[in-house]
Order: C-alpha cells, then structure tokens, then sequence
C-alpha cells in the first residue's frame, strides 16, 4: 500500500512528431483485482513540451500486475503501462497441508507440511525462508533433509519428508518466520504386535494337585522397537504333560483368551491344577500365528513371525 516511485509521464505530437501543448490527457485505471488510486484526477493537461503527467499513484492491497490505459480524444488506440503491485514483507503463516495426520512409530507421515506465507493484506509472499522445529524428546519425528523451506511463488513452504521416531503419542511441529508462527498437530501410532514375552514370576510357577496356582499368567505385548501395544488379542493354550497327565484348566476349558490393556499387557483367568503330578507347559501366542517347537520357556515362531512364551507349571 505504498506509491510508485516514478510518476507516469504521456507525450502527446502530432502527425510530424512534434509536441503539442494545451491536449487534454486521461489515465485510465483497470477494473482488476490488483489496482491503484491516483492522488489526484487523473485528467491532465500537456504542457509545453507536449507531456502530461499523472499525478501520484498508489498501490492498492492486492498484489498483482495490472495496465493504466492513456487517452487522448481522436486518438482510437490508447498508450498503456504495465504496472505490479508486489506484495509486502511476510507478516503470518498459516497452515495448507499435512495437519491433524499420524504415522506408525519408525515410518514416514504420509502428506508432507505445508505452510502459506502471507502479508500483511493476505498477499502470498515468495522467497521467505520458513523453519520447521520438532520436539527434541518424547514423541516426534525427523526430516529427511534441511529444517527451512523456502516459500514459492505462491507463498508455500513445503517441508522435507518427515518420519516418526520411535515414541508414540501426540506433539506439535511449529512451521515459524520472523514474527509468526503456526503449529501442526501429530501423533505418532503404536506399530503393530512384533514381541510377546511373559510377565515376570508368572513363570515358572508350583501348586498343589487341584489348586489353584497363585499367580494368573500374563504376558506383554511389544512392537517393533518396544512400545506396548494394547488391544492385542492374546491365547492361551494349554499343553498336556503326556507322560503323567499333569495339566490344568481355565475355568473348564484348555484354553482362554485374554486382551492387552493400555499397557500391553494380557493376563489370563485363573488356572486351576488338575490332580496328576508333575510338569506341564501353557503356551501364549498371538492369534494367526504358529509355532514349531517348544522350548522350556519360548515357542520358536515361523521365521519373521512373533516368539511365543510357554509358561512352565508344575504340580506336586
């Protein structure tokens, strides 16, 4: 919204060139959206020199180019001049793209951040350097290149790829210039079940034959770099002493099904000892997959599927 330095001079001559005085002289602004107000009316008179010369022109607050036609009665083709109005210097930046989404922990988010720069009057503004800033603990994530991006000719500033680190749960990223600054909102999700193993002193365990053993049998569920992953549906299934008959049930049955809560961890119902002495395994696995063989406190899984603890119990 300031003025052009230079006014807008027309010389008006006749059919041999030569400069004629005393001619009326209108400047014509355009009905665009980019324009200008004179200081004055723009009606002029030449002078001696056969020049006219509009007065003070100011930008209005769209930027943009636009063209001041020149008029002289008689004359059928107007002189024009080409004018832009530049935007100003960066005053907010707002959001455009890649808001309120979440990615699994250790994978890139899908739509890249976005942000407009803008002037004062909603003009975008290219060639502002933008800085992107996530958390340095907890949560977060990490570019795949430079923390600035520099706005284009449409005001945008489009960060590098962005990948979650291995924290899940929710943080902001602030996209700022000199003076402003806007946020994103994230999350980064739980991956998927990638680890079972059993609570601590739930095996092994001893009781006597018809007791019931005194601590219910759990596990904990893990994702790929450790995070506990509720939700999970977990089996557990158990396996017959074949030689004495040791055993057990839950509630009457050989098999019970327990669901990981916000911590990841799943927890049996009660096993009661049926009255036969000796060892017998329960093995806990993750529903779909299948193990190959047993060991004494792990099922060795299919390669690339999850290991399987077995909880020994024993009956005296």
């Amino acid at each position: 919204f300031t003025s052009y330095g230079k006014a807008l001079t027309a010389r008006v001559t006749d059919a041999a060139g030569k400069p004629v005085s005393g001619i009326t002289v209108v400047f014509e602004l355009p009905g665009s959206t980019a324009n200008g107000t004179f200081a004055a009316w723009p009606i002029v008179v030449t002078d001696a020199n056969g020049v006219a010369t509009a007065p003070v022109l100011t930008a209005n607050t769209m930027a943009g180019s636009f063209t001041v036609n020149v008029w002289v009665a008689g004359v059928g083709v107007p002189a024009s001049f080409t004018l832009t109005n530049n935007a100003g210097q960066p005053a907010s930046v707002t959001i455009s793209s890649g808001n309120s989404q979440s990615a699994v922990v250790t994978k890139a988010y899908k739509n890249t951040l976005q942000v407009g720069v803008a002037d004062q009057f909603g003009n975008p503004v290219a060639g502002v350097k933008v800085t992107f800033t996530a958390p340095n603990n907890g949560p977060g994530g990490t570019f795949a290149g430079k923390l600035t991006a520099t706005t284009n000719a449409n005001g945008v500033a489009i960060a590098p790829a962005f990948t979650a680190n291995a924290h899940p749960g929710g943080f902001t990223v602030v996209a700022s210039i000199s003076g402003a600054n806007t946020s994103f909102s994230l999350t980064n999700l739980v991956g998927p079940a990638a680890k079972i193993v059993a609570v601590c002193k739930t095996t092994p365990q001893t009781t006597t034959a018809g007791s019931a053993f005194a601590i219910d049998l759990g596990v904990v569920v893990t994702d790929s770099v450790g995070n506990d992953v509720p939700g999970v549906l977990v089996t557990f299934t158990i396996h017959a002493n074949a030689t004495n008959g040791a055993s057990g049930t839950f509630g009457g049955s050989s098999t019970a099904t327990a669901t990981t809560n916000a911590t990841g961890v799943a927890t049996a119902p009660q096993l009661i000892a049926n009255a036969k002495k000796g060892t017998f395994t329960v093995v806990a696995s993750i529903a779909g997959l299948t193990p190959t063989s047993l060991f004494t406190r792990t099922v060795a899984s299919i390669a690339g599927l999850i290991q399987t603890p077995v909880f020994t119990l024993t009956i005296d």
